[in-house]
């Protein structure tokens, strides 16, 4: 989770800087007042805060938390909407959905038109 930190932490080097920490340090440190929380803005924000460093710094593969997919069609076009726990985002990109783990059913559907 990517954090800021607060006057009220303990070492002066670190008030007002930004960093990732894992969900549980930054939960604690939230819940001390010492951090808040930087929300992601997009899907592409939300998948850098989630990733998850592996070996030689390489990233892990995503694994996106559950969500709600289905297909919307407007004046616009068709789009794939997807909502989860805290937002709803939306992509007219295949290769996006099927990245952020929409199913293949929805995908299918959404190429068919209906």
């Amino acid at each position: 989770m990517k954090v800021r930190y607060t006057d009220f932490v303990s070492d002066p080097a670190l008030r007002n800087t930004e960093t990732h920490l894992p969900n549980h340090v930054a939960a604690v440190l939230i819940a001390t007042g010492q951090a808040t929380e930087i929300k992601p803005r997009t899907i592409a924000e939300f998948i850098s805060q989630h990733a998850v460093a592996g070996p030689n710094n390489t990233a892990l593969e995503f694994v996106p938390e559950p969500g709600v997919w289905k297909v919307c069609e407007g004046l616009n076009g068709r789009w794939f909407q997807w909502k989860h726990q805290t937002s709803t985002e939306r992509t007219d990109s295949i290769d996006v959905a099927r990245k952020n783990g929409c199913p293949e059913d929805v995908i299918e559907r959404f190429q068919r038109g209906n």
